[in-house]
């Protein structure tokens, strides 16, 4: 019998980690073990599930569906000794269907069978950029098995309305809305579509860019003012073209906090802050250091 193996993708910031988060919570994936891939090469979002106490795989500063590497494999063959499910969560650059090809190449097929492709795609972010989004992601959305709609309660119930009919215009019927993570009921499916319509393709997978840059900051040393930083952010992500930035830091009177941001918007949290230090990602991420922060924050 194989192992069930599922999938969850989506862009930059679409709320991957926080659905995890919740599908790891559900009896069914109490024991699933975890790949988690990280775009830059410290992991901040593996701190974020350190309840779970199955194994986490951790796969940072390479994307597994590009990477000319093994490390997807290796990690797919340890973690087969338990049978247990398990979960890949790719990195915001990731194309699922590379990374579809890239397991069937491995001949991991044979070890595993994918059971679910979760697809989620930050509403705010989508809806900015429409006809762009549908343009890069509809190849991944229609080979989903599920759609998540992430962040919907920024948008006008007009603005929601056209995101859906503009999903529905390329073949997406069954959308579903994930609130901080959490969807209402997900289907059981036994048999995902996404290996089927892999291998009915033949048009050519459209690549996603990867000309991104990334910077990870140690802030152990910052003490932040947290209205400076929530409110400098919008200038922060337009002066260097960021897409995303994440990580930890503390205040003047020693508290962790927890950074969620992305272009449309910037969250802070008690929860989960344990590594002081901030990843940014974009065009012009490299140009960031420690002193940018200082100014700014």
């Amino acid at each position: 019998m194989k192992i069930a193996l599922y999938l969850i993708n989506g862009p930059l910031g679409a709320g991957k980690t926080t659905f995890l988060r919740e599908l790891l919570k559900k009896p069914a994936f109490k024991e699933a073990r975890v790949i988690e891939n990280e775009f830059a090469s410290t992991s901040i979002d593996t701190q974020q599930l350190h309840d779970h106490h199955a194994e986490i795989q951790t796969i940072a500063g390479v994307c597994i569906c590009c990477s000319t590497g093994d490390e997807l494999t290796d990690a797919l063959k340890t973690l087969a000794r338990s049978n247990e499910p398990v979960i890949i969560e790719a990195t915001g650059v990731a194309n699922s269907l590379k990374l579809i090809e890239k397991i069937a190449l491995s001949d991991m097929l044979a070890t595993y069978e994918i059971r679910q492709a979760y697809f989620i795609l930050d509403a705010k972010a989508a809806i900015s950029l429409l006809d762009e989004t549908l343009v890069t992601y509809a190849q991944e959305l229609q080979a989903a098995d599920l759609v998540l709609l992430s962040k919907t309660d920024l948008l006008s119930l007009e603005e929601n309305v056209r995101l859906k009919k503009a999903l529905h215009s390329i073949g997406i019927e069954d959308i579903h809305i994930a609130k901080e993570g959490r969807v209402s009921a997900l289907p059981n499916q036994q048999d995902s579509r996404i290996v089927p319509f892999f291998a009915a393709l033949t048009d050519t997978i459209r690549a996603h860019d990867v000309g991104i840059n990334y910077t990870v900051v140690d802030t152990s040393q910052l003490s932040v003012d947290l209205q400076s930083l929530e409110q400098s952010w919008p200038s922060l992500a337009k002066d260097f073209s960021l897409q995303r930035m994440k990580g930890s830091v503390i205040d003047a009177n020693g508290n962790y906090w927890h950074i969620e941001a992305t272009t449309g918007q910037i969250r802070v949290s008690q929860q989960g802050a344990s590594i002081l230090s901030i990843v940014c990602i974009g065009a012009r991420a490299n140009e960031i250091s420690l002193g940018t922060l200082e100014q700014r924050w």
